[in-house]
């Protein structure tokens, strides 16, 4: 019998507004001992074919991954569309595009794309495709300006031949190279002439991207079914991926002990220890790559002053929030920045240090004390609710009252 898979997605957890998040570890764990299972590691044979089933807690809202607004669904639609290139600590990989140059005085980056690359529909991806998405992006009725500003100025790109295109910068920008290759398109043959492109109804008909796989069948509220893009431009060894729209943990559970999903997420220490110590099932810990935090709103008038910022920071533990709401650093780990460990721009700094007796001090400079917040958090997200009520019960510490919605 072929073993069930959970994924350990490893999250870190940070305060100072700013509540866990990307991985700390990078590693993979397994509890399969079986011969068939070692032998394939050893030999790197891979499994051609097949299907795998995954559970997500919410849908998608749009085919059109620029338009997606939810982070389950930005991950359901990532194999449907290919970034140009993605820059990461350990270099650059490259997707649509098979290379990238960046001109000494640092102001215009040259990109080539692959050859023979094709829309979802057979349709050629070319530099044509590249313009008309940043001039469709650079029209504030679309609601999609990633990529075509530094600093508020815009950027120019221009045609060099089919495969090739250059985007000049108004200055200098460490950041821009790295925005650019995470850039999605979406097909101009599709998409053009339509006369507002952010709500269009082709954006829950469509789905017409660049990855791996391609839009097969969505069923709203209940299902959303990939198949295998047979003209990819590289090997693609599952034939469908399966999300099935299952809110309910519980009910995730059940269905994946019955065998109706292939994979769960594991988000507690009590689920880990449980399906590790069954043979039955493999346990693989991914470094999930995610910073869940608390934000300061920055329109109210207590949180404009630095000082309070400070107070809340200083009050929170953050190691006491991941054994809290999480129950052990298999599941998730403290952060130290806004920025995950595998982040090309990640440097390993100190926060700000928990200090009860300081956070009190600085509460009562700060004005806080005595004053009541709200702390919103996503339901839909695990974890989520545990750590805003340690966040909670924290901050009451020091002399803070927390209203606590999740929405």
């Amino acid at each position: 019998m072929k073993k069930r898979i959970l994924a350990i997605f490893l999250a870190s957890v940070m305060a100072v507004g700013l509540i866990a998040g990307c991985g700390g570890k990078s590693e993979e764990k397994t509890t399969d001992t079986k011969e068939e299972t070692q032998k394939e590691e050893a030999t790197g044979e891979k499994i051609e074919g097949g299907s795998i089933v995954r559970a997500m807690p919410t849908d998608i809202s749009s085919l059109n991954i620029l338009y997606e607004t939810g982070d389950e669904g930005m991950t359901m639609l990532k194999p449907v569309y290919d970034p140009l290139y993605i820059v990461s600590k350990d270099g650059v990989r490259y997707y649509l595009a098979e290379s990238h140059e960046v001109s000494d005085d640092g102001l215009t980056i040259t990109v080539k794309l692959r050859d023979n690359l094709k829309w979802h529909d057979g349709e050629s991806i070319t530099t044509d495709d590249v313009l008309w998405n940043f001039e469709f992006r650079m029209n504030p009725d679309n609601k999609s300006s990633s990529g075509t500003k530094v600093n508020q100025k815009p950027v120019t790109v221009e045609k060099i031949d089919e495969l090739t295109f250059s985007v000049k910068l108004p200055e200098v920008s460490a950041s821009y190279v790295a925005t650019l290759g995470s850039m999605k398109l979406i097909p101009k043959h599709v998409y053009e002439g339509e006369e507002n492109i952010a709500s269009s109804a082709l954006n829950t008909t469509q789905g017409v991207g660049s990855g791996p796989y391609k839009v097969k069948e969505w069923k709203k509220g209940e299902s959303l079914t990939l198949e295998k893009f047979d003209d990819y431009y590289r090997d693609v060894n599952l034939d469908t991926v399966i999300f099935k729209i299952m809110p309910n943990e519980s009910a995730q559970e059940i269905a994946f002990e019955n065998g109706e999903l292939n994979i769960i997420r594991v988000s507690t220490i009590d689920k880990y220890e449980k399906y590790a110590a069954n043979d039955n099932y493999e346990m693989v810990t991914l470094d999930e790559g995610r910073i869940n935090y608390m934000g300061f709103n920055s329109n109210s008038e207590l949180m404009k002053n630095i000082e309070a910022r400070k107070a809340i920071a200083t009050a929170l533990d953050v190691s006491a929030i991941v054994e809290g709401a999480y129950g052990s650093d298999d599941i998730a780990v403290p952060a130290k920045t806004v920025f995950c460990d595998q982040n090309f721009y990640y440097e390993d700094i100190d926060g700000y240090k928990h200090d009860l007796e300081e956070a009190k001090k600085l509460v009562k400079e700060a004005g806080l004390e005595g004053k009541t917040l709200q702390l919103v958090y996503n339901s839909s997200r695990a974890n989520m609710e545990d750590c805003a009520l340690i966040i909670q019960q924290q901050l009451k510490e020091v002399g803070i009252n927390v209203e606590v919605t999740g929405y």
